[in-house]
């Protein structure tokens, strides 16, 4: 069994009996009605529907939420979600630090299953301080390297993207939930069914030295690629990415940087 440390992580707790109706509020995925244990993965949207933050809550004891999400994340996520805290009787306690979160990949059940690498897991979590959790068996960047080549994205992938262009919006949105913020603009996209652009794997035979990096069609003449994520390891003989690709463009081609390196694209997530 693999187990990846996820506790450098930024966490929340949403506390007070409007808890639940607040963050129902403000993320795109219906968490009213998670039960004690139960996990789910949302977005965090402005009113343009614009993605500022992916997220996991889980749901306490007494009806309190545990929001965890991408350490830098932290500041702009506190100060998204208290600024819409007005008239609800609830509080944001940011409890970076206080926790130890382990992520096992496993098949399982019941509380704390949920999937963050593309595979069936569960998550094991306790107040830090607490007697340790099972040893981690897998580095961060092997972490890494699993996510990617998995096609599950991060924030550096997702922020500024509307949640269609995700390749996520099965597991993340509920279309089925009361109002929330960017909800108007999210159920238009997915009516209409088009974007312009998604999310797409991608095989590089080099590792670039600085993301994000922009990859044009052979032509030159416009950009159709912004790669965000690059695995250390080249696994099957090629680092594998992430990264934001143009629905317009042909999968064929072989994309080219400024820098020379070049880059195919594998697969549309969408």
């Amino acid at each position: 069994m693999a187990t990846i440390d996820l506790s450098s992580r930024t966490f929340f707790r949403l506390t007070g009996p409007d808890a639940r109706r607040y963050l129902n509020g403000q993320v795109t995925q219906e968490v009213s009605q998670l039960e004690e244990g139960e996990v789910t993965y949302t977005f965090v949207c402005d009113l343009k529907g614009r993605i500022q933050s992916d997220a996991y809550i889980r749901a306490l004891p007494a009806g309190d939420l545990l929001i965890d999400a991408p350490s830098s994340a932290r500041e702009s996520l506190l100060a998204r979600l208290d600024r819409y805290l007005i008239a609800d009787d609830c509080e944001l306690i940011d409890e970076t630090g206080k926790w130890q979160l382990l992520h096992h990949l496993e098949e399982a059940s019941g509380p704390g299953q949920v999937s963050r690498f593309g595979s069936q897991g569960r998550d094991e979590i306790r107040p830090a301080g607490e007697p340790t959790l099972s040893a981690p068996s897998l580095s961060g960047d092997e972490a890494e390297n699993l996510r990617i080549r998995a096609g599950i994205p991060t924030l550096q992938d997702l922020e500024g993207l509307f949640p269609a262009e995700s390749g996520q919006i099965e597991r993340a949105v509920s279309f089925a939930k009361g109002c929330y913020q960017g909800q108007e603009v999210i159920s238009r996209m997915k009516r209409a069914g088009k974007t312009n652009k998604t999310l797409a794997t991608v095989s590089l035979d080099e590792r670039p030295e600085a993301l994000p990096l922009t990859f044009s069609e052979p032509d030159g003449k416009k950009p159709v690629l912004t790669l965000t994520s690059v695995t250390s390891d080249t696994t099957g003989g090629c680092h594998a990415g992430l990264g934001s690709f143009s629905t317009k463009a042909n999968l064929e081609h072989e994309l080219v940087a400024e820098n020379g390196l070049r880059a195919r694209v594998t697969k549309r997530l969408n």
